[in-house]
């Protein structure tokens, strides 16, 4: 649930007309979707595993490679793909809009590090150290 819930919020986003209406949306949804993605991460990666020294790190690096990736596809589908000069800025990309979802999804994947760590390391049992 917990990987698929991004995708539901995205799309409920678009078919409800939230990112017409409201500026903030993108935003929104880039922090909040990325905190749930690196929570599907900890489910699959650390259910059976007590030791979570670099879970923390982990998770959010992982948060981090899956937002440039994502970064990069919009940028190939807008820019550098098949459809490019067709519809003139049609996911409405700039740099600084880039740069911000970086930013924000990666510090939504570290809330989500943080909370499945804690909430995995809860459910598997306690780490053998109490670092991170």
């Amino acid at each position: 649930g917990l990987l698929a819930l991004p995708f539901l919020l995205d799309t409920l986003g678009n078919l409800l007309g939230f990112y017409d209406r409201y500026d903030a949306t993108d935003d929104v949804l880039h922090f909040v979707n990325w905190v749930f993605l690196v929570m599907a991460y900890y489910a699959f990666r650390y259910r059976n595993v007590s030791d979570h020294r670099d879970a923390v790190f982990l998770g959010y690096g992982f948060g981090a490679v899956a937002i440039i990736a994502w970064e990069a596809f919009e940028w190939l589908i807008s820019d550098a793909g098949p459809f490019a000069g067709d519809v003139p800025d049609a996911l409405s990309l700039t740099y600084g809009d880039t740069v911000g979802d970086l930013v924000i999804s990666s510090t939504g994947g570290l809330l989500g590090s943080l909370i499945g760590r804690f909430w995995v390391s809860r459910q598997v049992g306690p780490a053998r150290d109490s670092g991170l």
